[in-house]
């Protein structure tokens, strides 16, 4: 399948596109560190994503990025999003990294205004630090999806709910209320 690795500062966010789903843009950015995503606390998502597609069959989407601030509920992450997402819907399925809550979880949905429900989470066994690397990525093979955090899986799921997401799908980065870098 296909295989996208985000890698920052080495690649450009030419044509990235920017959804949220409160109404409040998260800032993101590119400078020394790579590229910086910060979303207000008690605002939920941002997701950041390039203009091309990929198919949803086969798709494996892997970032590396640290936490810069502990803010509220920090989490990180990577994912799939529909192309016709927007403020007000998004189908979209990701795997995320919380620095406050220290687990992997994986949640979606099919339209959903704020967050999606969670279909798995799984502790890490470890502090996640700040300014520390993780590299999270997920990896879609049908209905089946693995999120893994620095190579070890974590979880597996089986989500019914991806039969119903559109048949070509945008990678996407994401943060939580939380403020990150990704980068190399």
């Amino acid at each position: 399948g296909d295989v996208l690795r985000f890698t920052f500062p080495r690649d450009q966010a030419i044509g990235f596109r920017e959804v949220n789903t409160q109404g409040v843009p998260g800032v993101w950015r590119t400078d020394t560190q790579g590229l910086v995503g910060a979303i207000p606390n008690d605002v939920t998502y941002s997701y950041f994503f390039p203009p091309r597609t990929f198919s949803r069959q086969s798709v494996s989407v892997s970032a590396t990025y640290r936490f810069v601030q502990s803010v509220d509920y920090n989490a990180a992450g990577v994912g799939i999003i529909d192309p016709a997402a927007t403020g007000n819907s998004q189908t979209v399925l990701h795997c995320d990294l919380s620095e406050r809550e220290n687990h992997v979880g994986l949640r979606g949905g099919l339209s959903s205004v704020r967050e999606g429900p969670a279909v798995a989470y799984q502790g890490v066994g470890r502090d996640i630090v700040l300014n520390t690397p993780y590299t999270l990525t997920m990896e879609v093979e049908g209905t089946t999806v693995r999120c893994l955090l620095d190579g070890q899986t974590m979880l597996t799921a089986t989500v019914p709910d991806l039969a119903s997401f559109p048949n070509q799908v945008h990678p996407t980065m994401h943060i939580i209320e939380a403020s990150a870098a990704f980068a190399e």
